[in-house]
């Protein structure tokens, strides 16, 4: 199961990006970011698996990973719909929605209705709460910041 990726921006158009790693391999991800084809990024990997497809959303830092797992815990939201949300909504301001049930501002995000806000808040809701616990440093800087402790000399 892939988790993180770390390479260079080959491709990028705020749907999708496509990293290539040190070695070689390209990963096609979905990503609403847009992100500068040839230099490097780090991203936190959510990978969905379909019957017809096998799917890597792509997030910047682990807190929008585990808010886009949480929310497609909620029956009838899926990838598709949490994506989308996310691509229209900060992760603070999903969070802030959720925590105060606010299903209107949430139905305000693209593919949204008041049905699916709803179910977020009642389904997801608990999940959600939690996503403020996870780092909402950029990837990259975690990454940089476990290469530089594993190169520090031991005291």
């Amino acid at each position: 199961m892939l988790g993180f990726v770390s390479g260079t921006v080959l491709f990028s158009d705020g749907r999708e990006t496509v990293v290539q790693t040190a070695g070689g391999v390209g990963y096609q991800i979905r990503c609403h970011d847009v992100l500068v084809e040839g230099l490097p990024c780090s991203l936190h990997l959510s990978p969905v698996v379909r019957e017809m497809s096998h799917d890597l959303y792509g997030f910047r830092t682990l807190r929008d990973k585990k808010l886009f797992e949480a929310l497609t815990a909620a029956k009838g939201i899926g990838p598709k719909s949490a994506h989308a949300l996310m691509g229209g909504m900060d992760t603070e301001g999903i969070i802030d929605a959720v925590e105060s049930e606010d299903g209107r501002r949430l139905a305000r995000a693209p593919g949204v209705g008041p049905k699916a806000a709803a179910r977020i808040i009642l389904d997801a809701g608990r999940a959600v709460r939690r996503v403020r616990m996870y780092s909402d440093r950029p990837a990259a800087a975690q990454a940089a910041a476990a290469a530089a402790q594993a190169a520090a000399p031991a005291t």
